[in-house]
């Protein structure tokens, strides 16, 4: 049934309709037939790309019981995205044993779904992993043509494929599980980033504001002192991504500061990544979010970008910050997995003002200055 949805859903889609209001009482079964299939109806609040838009600015499209937050107001953009999140909580309604069908107020998260022990567990790791990545609009299936894919791979046949010279089952059911557990990895890490960034983006405007003083205040010394870069706060799970950067000093050989941003969580990460992951967490807080800082200090040589005064910054859930010193030499390559030099320990409880007397010491190592005089 929820693949006869699902197909529904990519003719739509392109199409340029998005239904926006899909539930269980807007899907009708037809009859006369040997096997029923599901037919969408109502399109009274359906977004068409190639129409114009009658909805109010603010107004609410949608339904609480099965659409996201994000429709709660009206969107300038209209993923189809929106109906594929509305059919895995339609999936959730039907197999959920606990929910309370009458009385389903709000969307139930992938994770909180209890399902009968009577389904196989084969089937209910596929079911959580379907739900999970259509929870997610930045990684799961954009439209309903992905959805079909996704459903073909997490639920593939149960009969031996033919006309392949041997039975292939038990490499459909493989992929099917590698599929499972790479979606629910993804599903757990979206969950944990998304519950720590307004804390990091707030901590991030912190440390920003705290760079950009420092850099007013050099500035009355040295007019050379400038904005290198200002990105917007944005991140990805695996890697490092910068920020901001401020500098003093002749374009060729200068000092600089620069804030990036790297995702270490608790949870397990894709196998690429996992050893990285392991090696930093082992130095971050039990109770820390997953969003860590690195405050990269010194002077790049020969293009090479190496840095020799170095702290991180790892955050409790309380908003508490620890720094830890980032060791690192004149001449050594500062690159050691993604944030560069050591760390030991959990480091130490440190203020905003410890953050400013660190950058400060950056822009007033007197070594730095000889070295970019001597240039």
């Amino acid at each position: 049934m929820v693949r006869q949805i699902a197909l529904a859903l990519a003719e739509c889609h392109a199409n340029g309709i998005v239904h926006r209001d899909l539930k269980p009482q807007n899907l009708v079964m037809k009859k006369g037939v040997l096997d029923p299939w599901p037919i969408l109806i109502d399109f009274g609040v359906a977004h068409d790309e190639n129409a114009e838009r009658l909805t109010a600015t603010n107004d609410a499209v949608g339904n609480a019981r099965f659409s996201p937050d994000i429709m709660r107001r009206r969107l300038d953009d209209v993923p189809p995205w929106l109906d594929v999140f509305d059919l895995r909580q339609i999936l959730i309604w039907m197999l959920d044993e606990e929910a309370p069908k009458a009385h389903w107020q709000r969307p139930i998260a992938w994770n909180h779904a209890v399902y009968d022990p009577a389904i196989p567990q084969t089937k209910e790791q596929s079911i959580k992993a379907f739900t999970a990545s259509c929870s997610y609009q930045v990684s799961g299936p954009a439209n309903g043509q992905e959805t079909l894919h996704l459903l073909d791979t997490l639920f593939p046949p149960e009969v031996p494929l033919q006309g392949v010279g041997f039975d292939a089952s038990g490499i459909v059911e493989a992929k099917r599980r590698g599929e499972a557990r790479k979606l629910l990895i993804e599903a757990a890490l979206n969950e944990e980033v998304q519950s720590s960034a307004p804390l990091a983006e707030r901590i991030y405007g912190q440390l920003r504001e705290t760079a950009l003083g420092v850099l007013k205040q050099v500035s009355l010394h040295d007019p050379t002192a400038r904005l290198v870069f200002d990105n917007a706060f944005h991140h990805q799970v695996i890697g490092a991504v910068d920020l901001v950067q401020v500098g003093v000093g002749p374009p060729n050989r200068n000092i600089q500061l620069r804030i990036k941003v790297k995702i270490v969580p608790q949870n397990e990460t894709p196998t690429s990544n996992e050893g990285n992951r392991a090696f930093w967490r082992k130095h971050i807080a039990e109770d820390a979010i997953c969003f860590t800082f690195a405050l990269e200090g010194g002077v790049p040589q020969a293009g090479d970008m190496r840095y020799y005064d170095c702290r991180w910054i790892t955050i409790r859930r309380d908003g508490a910050m620890y720094m830890h010193p980032l060791e690192g030499d004149l001449g050594t390559n500062y690159s050691d997995n993604d944030l560069g030099g050591s760390a030991e320990g959990l480091g130490t409880i440190c203020s905003m003002q410890d953050v400013r007397e660190y950058m400060t010491s950056v822009f007033t190592n007197p070594f730095f200055w000889e070295f970019v005089a001597a240039a």
